[in-house]
């Protein structure tokens, strides 16, 4: 599986820093030497004339979107269109809005396909004035023709090994694939699924020291007084409610 997936032919990126540069300083999206690693082996796959078949991991907190960004800018760069495709509408949501202003920033024109993309989405898409797009499943199923896609970003929660750059274009060269985990996966899900990818794994640099208190929902405001003080001092809350 490994050698006939390696020997596909992709679309070979000039590995440029301009954009990626522009990203890290004027936007501050910067790398921690773990992260930059990962970044390094998915540049070395994108300058190859095969297309990039690798497994991105990482706990969470790692920040694994901060890395496909800047691969997405290397594409860009470039004259490609990159996909991400997340498990729903909602995380495809918190996708774009996040990356919108890093993207605008550079020149280029993102877009969100929550759902089934209307007439609208595809004439842009196949058009190319489309830079990066944001999607669900639901996407690929009703896009066959893109202008130049060039890296597909595949974000996996609870199925694994569904999507390949094959579904996606049916003519001309092959898309570079980076699939990206919730957080680890087991080895023999690793080996059965991902069997023939190529491996980055981003490392905690520091560990992340948190204490965890319940407050009762009459004590709300108590609550988010005790996460403004922490923010005030530049940490970070998580507010975990227990229901959706």
């Amino acid at each position: 599986r490994a050698r006939s997936r390696h020997r596909q032919r992709g679309v070979k990126q000039k590995i440029s820093h301009s954009i990626v540069g522009d990203l890290s300083a004027q936007q501050q999206v910067q790398l921690s030497d773990s992260q930059e690693a990962a970044f390094s082996e998915i540049r070395r796959d994108m300058g190859s004339a095969h297309a990039m078949v690798r497994l991105l991991q990482g706990e969470v907190g790692t920040d694994k979107h901060s890395v496909a960004v800047l691969a997405a800018a290397v594409v860009i760069e470039n004259g490609g269109q990159a996909l991400f495709v997340l498990p729903d509408g909602a995380a495809a949501e918190r996708r774009f809005l996040f990356s919108e202003g890093l993207f605008r920033s550079a020149g280029r024109t993102p877009l969100l396909v929550p759902d089934k993309p209307n007439r609208g989405h595809i004439d842009a898409i196949k058009r190319g004035e489309s830079h990066v797009v944001f999607g669900t499943k639901a996407l690929l199923e009703s896009i066959t023709e893109w202008k130049n896609l060039s890296l597909v970003v595949v974000e996996e929660r609870d199925e694994f090994g569904t999507i390949t750059p094959g579904d996606i274009v049916k003519k001309g060269p092959t898309p570079d694939l980076l699939v990206i985990t919730e957080m680890p996966i087991p080895h023999s899900l690793t080996l059965t699924v991902f069997g023939e990818y190529q491996m980055s794994m981003i490392q905690q640099d520091s560990p992340v020291r948190a204490t965890s208190q319940v407050f009762l929902q009459a004590e709300r405001k108590e609550a988010y007084a005790l996460a403004s003080e922490h923010v005030a001092e530049g940490r970070q809350a998580f507010v975990v409610f227990p229901v959706g």
